[in-house]
């Protein structure tokens, strides 16, 4: 990756990181005092489109000279063992004997179970040196700036364990391409924040940003709860976003506008828990059904 890639990942990060504050839902911290506690509570779609990603890195390119900016921040993940992958997997039952309280779609004739994993519970600690990140703002012309409220504070994104698990058709001789559907479930994260940066406040120098595309900002401005939202981003060229419902709950499809290799994304949230789904070579119908399946 060469120094200007280098530069535009490090600072997109960093925003992305900052703007993972607005999605999460206030929920009550019972012994931090000093901390504030957010989960995630809805999903919805925004579209992303060429024009909107050659806007920004128009912006990027802008930069006079060569300005190399390390240590944007620091991150660090602490998590409880390691993943763990299921040797011999014959169907759910083996996955509820190791997670009692996964929702899993049920053994039947027309996909056989290929994969499983757990992956444990996780803490990510996140420290940002807004000094240098406003550096690099000025130097691809930025005026507006991110508040220093942030500058090497810890923020913790608290998550439980992630099951991942794959089906693929049993009998491929009966379509042209084999099945496949990918789930992975979690619990809807938690991050920390200190109790004197206030969100808002870094909302506002978010969506003041020059290299924000109008698209973008009139999509986030749109929604009424921006503190209780987790952004699903789609390309309006390739992708048809369509709001459904799944197991009773507001979801998202996401799917091509045209090809071959039918592939599709589902999102949904049920309770605490957060599904996503993908799915190739199968129908909408299809999965949903199995979707509704899961016990």
């Amino acid at each position: 990756m060469n120094s200007a890639k280098k530069r535009f990942a490090a600072i997109a990060a960093g925003i992305v990181l900052c703007s993972g504050l607005f999605i999460l839902e206030p929920v009550r911290a019972k012994a931090h005092d000093l901390l504030k506690m957010f989960r995630v509570q809805e999903l919805t779609g925004i579209s992303i489109s060429q024009s909107d990603i050659n806007e920004i890195n128009r912006i990027f390119d802008k930069g006079n000279g060569v300005k190399e900016i390390e240590n944007f921040g620091r991150i660090e993940v602490n998590s409880e063992g390691e993943i763990y992958s299921f040797k011999k997997l014959s169907g759910p039952e083996d996955i509820k004997a190791v997670m009692p309280d996964a929702k899993v779609i049920p053994q039947t004739t027309k996909y056989n179970y290929e994969y499983a994993s757990i992956a444990p519970k996780a803490d990510v600690i996140l420290e940002l040196d807004a000094n240098k990140m406003n550096d690099f703002l000025e130097y691809i012309g930025e005026k507006n700036k991110l508040p220093m409220s942030i500058h090497q504070k810890t923020f913790t994104i608290h998550t439980k364990d992630v099951l991942n698990y794959s089906l693929v058709s049993s009998n491929n001789g009966e379509y042209k391409y084999a099945k496949h559907i990918n789930i992975t479930q979690m619990e809807a994260p938690t991050i920390e924040i200190p109790n004197d940066v206030d969100e808002r406040e870094l909302l506002s120098a978010l969506f003041s940003m020059s290299f924000l595309p109008d698209n973008l900002k009139r999509q986030l401005m749109s929604i009424s709860d921006l503190t209780s939202t987790l952004l699903i981003p789609y390309s309006e060229e390739h992708q048809v976003k369509r709001d459904i419902v799944v197991r009773g709950e507001k979801a998202i499809l996401i799917e091509p506008k045209e090809g071959e290799y039918k592939s599709l994304h589902i999102f949904f949230k049920e309770g605490k828990k957060l599904y996503s789904i993908d799915a190739n070579n199968c129908t909408a119908d299809e999965v949903l059904s199995l979707i509704e399946s899961m016990e």
